[in-house]
């Protein structure tokens, strides 16, 4: 979990996410093809904060979002 600290102020992170893709694939040639995919992703992110040793303040936000992707594959087997 990535943390930082400055001052006495020590500030902490955890974040998680899982998507749902569906994938389209186009050859090019017989060892290369173009690819594309898109879906939905839902995350969440959870801050803690604690500024000289006072009790934590928490902070939460969620939500879900369209991903997307592009790419290129080489198939050299």
């Amino acid at each position: 979990n990535p943390s930082e600290s400055l001052f006495g102020i020590e500030t902490k992170y955890e974040a998680w996410a899982v998507a749902v893709w569906a994938k389209g694939l186009w050859p090019v040639t017989q060892k290369t093809e173009l690819f594309g995919k898109a879906g939905l992703a839902y995350w969440e992110v959870d801050k803690t904060t604690t500024v000289f040793g006072s009790p934590p303040s928490k902070m939460s936000l969620d939500g879900s979002d369209f991903a997307w992707g592009l790419g290129f594959t080489f198939n050299h087997w």
